[in-house]
């Protein structure tokens, strides 16, 4: 199987992730005390890891190092920043191997390490530490994966590094730190029950997941269910040892040069005799046919349409192109038909994704946002729309623009740092091999009219169509 670099799994926090908060670790917003300016990060002695193995990513351009404690990394060069090297760590695991009941607690184990520091600095001084630096870097845990996420400028690179280390072999996980912190975050929920997008997104998760007990609200009970015990458990659990990592590096990185600070601080990071991994307890997406209207308090002021087609089938890549070509299409119709038609109606967006882990899934969504008075008109035109490409395939024209659109977009991706981190950590993920530009025109030049038409019919139709209309009227 191959992978098509514009497919990859979902990569939502691919980019450097923390915690939601006034402050934090980035140098840029920090403002140095002098506190801390004298002392050094990291003060212990390590034998660096021996590196074993080298080899080439076939059409990334991008070199295989694997250490002699089975960490493994990946380091892709670029010029397009002079400056900026993205940072990207994981291995399978995630929060959904933890009980319901503890769900909360596991999944703000990386906010509970991030607030407390590293070593002898906690949240402030790391604050004042890191003061005049670009660098940013936080540990992360989500439903079926975990890691670090970062950028560092190239005189930096070594203190992201130790962070990584130390975020494993010396985190603080401070209790007063982490109440602190879920004291924030309840503020912060109580004062966003009114906001358009969290009660629109709450309601779309409860009903695509038909309120499983693994795909919580963030709520009151969310939040106070939360225990700093249990928090520390699982980052103990999910963060102690580096068995299985992929370390993933873009941008302005230098094999010879920073060989060294690699072997270090990651290949000296300690891993555990047994295998790391656990089964998650996996949510499938509610199947068949759904129709549903959400009230929402009249101070919301408008109303937003989701319409999502979805399942839990695993999509070939040829497949899943196909749906990006309809998405193109799709949008420039809605373009013309409902807001050229002036209703009143925001940007609509149209895309497409498929997960291979730890379920094969795809979903193909279109959303916006419009007065209320026109939701159902034109929920109906996005349903005709689709119905006409099912019928009568696409036009000509129509599919030789959504082909010139994602080629378009292509050539521009391959040249950011962001798409290629993103390229690589899915071609990981799936197991699947990086499609060369010249392989990927070729696949985009084989879809036809009559090929994209049997795949509207076989995953756009009626039976697995979720539309939801948030309405304000309470």
């Amino acid at each position: 199987m191959v992978l098509i670099a514009v497919l990859v799994s979902s990569t939502t926090m691919l980019k450097a992730q923390k915690p939601s908060s006034s402050s934090d670790l980035n140098s840029e917003t920090s403002v140095n005390t002098g506190k801390s300016e004298n002392y050094q990060l990291f003060t212990k002695t390590v034998k660096p890891g021996k590196l074993e193995i080298i080899s080439e990513v076939k059409n990334a351009s991008t070199e295989y190092w694997e250490f002699s404690n089975g960490v493994k990394v990946y380091l892709k060069p670029t010029q397009f920043k002079d400056d900026e090297i993205m940072l990207y760590a994981f291995r399978k695991g995630g929060y959904n191997i933890h009980k319901a009941e503890d769900l909360a607690s596991a999944e703000n184990s990386a906010s509970l390490a991030y607030y407390s520091g590293v070593a002898k600095f906690d949240f402030s001084q790391m604050n004042e530490f890191l003061s005049g630096k670009k660098l940013k870097f936080s540990p992360f845990i989500d439903e079926y994966y975990e890691g670090f996420s970062g950028f560092s400028s190239i005189k930096d690179l070594e203190t992201m590094l130790q962070l990584v280390n130390l975020s494993i072999t010396e985190p603080r996980l401070d209790e007063n730190a982490f109440n602190d912190f879920i004291a924030k975050s309840m503020v912060s929920y109580q004062s966003s029950q009114k906001d358009f997008n969290t009660l629109f997104n709450d309601s779309v998760q409860q009903v695509l997941y038909n309120h499983h007990p693994m795909k919580p609200i963030r709520n009151k009970e969310y939040y106070s269910s939360i225990d700093f015990m249990k928090a520390k458990k699982a980052y103990e659990m999910h963060f102690s040892t580096a068995n299985d990592y992929n370390f993933v590096l873009v941008g302005s990185i230098n094999k010879e040069r920073d060989r060294k600070l690699i072997e270090k601080y990651i290949g000296s990071l300690p891993v555990s005799e047994k295998n790391y991994y656990f089964s998650p307890l996996y949510a499938s997406y509610a199947g068949g046919k759904l129709s549903k209207v959400v009230n929402c308090p009249k101070e919301v002021g408008m109303s937003r349409v989701y319409i999502s087609f979805q399942g839990n089938a695993a999509l070939d890549i040829n497949t899943g192109l196909h749906l990006k070509a309809i998405a193109e299409i799709l949008k420039d119709r809605y373009s013309e038909s409902i807001i050229g038609a002036k209703n009143d109606t925001y940007c609509v967006n149209v895309d497409s994704k498929i997960d291979n882990y730890p379920q094969p899934a795809y979903k193909f969504t279109i959303s916006f946002d419009c007065v209320t008075a026109n939701a159902e008109k034109l929920a109906s035109t996005v349903a005709q729309e689709i119905e006409n490409i099912i019928k009568n395939g696409p036009g000509t024209n129509d599919l030789q623009q959504s082909k010139a659109n994602l080629m378009k977009d292509y050539a521009k991706k391959i040249k950011e740092n962001d798409y290629w981190l993103k390229t690589i950590v899915g071609s990981i993920k799936n197991k699947e091999s990086i499609l060369s530009e010249n392989e990927y025109k070729s696949l985009l030049n084989e879809i036809h009219e009559g090929s994209l038409q049997e795949v509207a019919k076989q995953y756009l139709s009626g039976e697995n169509k979720i539309e939801m209309i948030l309405k304000p009227s309470i």
